[in-house]
């Protein structure tokens, strides 16, 4: 019997220690209305900003105070704070242009573990390839072409910092060190 009441006495502070998980919101795009959300699993909608386009996808920084969201169709990438969900800043940029003026899609995007570099996708450039972005200077500081087709995501290992962009297209991922 006493082994049952200890049994249930950890049972309950498991589930009450599951309960007292962080404070979180998950950041939702829809193409639809072209609106960024911010939406509270108990709450529901809490923030949104409507962006001139359809975003696609966004990255946090690591401290969680600003959104990079991108816009292809802008092209360019908005810059959101997140305490007031109000836009601080666009990226814009040549590079975001493709052939004929049309967008280079500006797509993908990820930051550095630091905060301090911002990696745009433009798979949609006469020459495909990433941008990259001084988060401090606040400045598109190079272009590095891929001349792969196809990328589409990006995604950095924090713990390296090692940047992988998928080419969907040919099925090899590029690794930038």
């Amino acid at each position: 019997m006493i082994r049952d009441i200890v049994f249930l006495g950890s049972a309950l502070l498991l589930s009450l220690t599951a309960c007292q998980a962080q404070d979180h919101s998950v950041i939702a795009l829809s193409h639809t209305d072209h609106t960024v959300y911010e939406v509270s699993p108990t709450l529901g909608i809490i923030n949104q900003f409507t962006a001139e386009n359809q975003p696609h996808e966004g990255i946090a920084t690591p401290d969680g105070d600003v959104l990079f969201i991108a816009i292809p169709n802008g092209p360019h990438v908005v810059i959101l704070d997140t305490e007031t969900f109000t836009e601080i800043g666009k990226i814009e940029s040549d590079y975001f242009y493709g052939p004929s003026e049309s967008s280079a899609s500006p797509h993908g995007v990820a930051v550095t573990s630091d905060g301090n570099k911002l990696y745009i996708g433009v798979e949609n450039a006469a020459i495909p390839g990433v941008v990259v972005y001084d988060v401090q200077e606040g400045t598109v500081s190079k272009k590095i072409d891929l001349l792969l087709g196809g990328g589409h995501f990006l995604a950095i290992d924090h713990r390296t910092d090692k940047l992988y962009y998928p080419m969907r297209l040919d099925d090899r991922v590029v690794v930038l060190d």
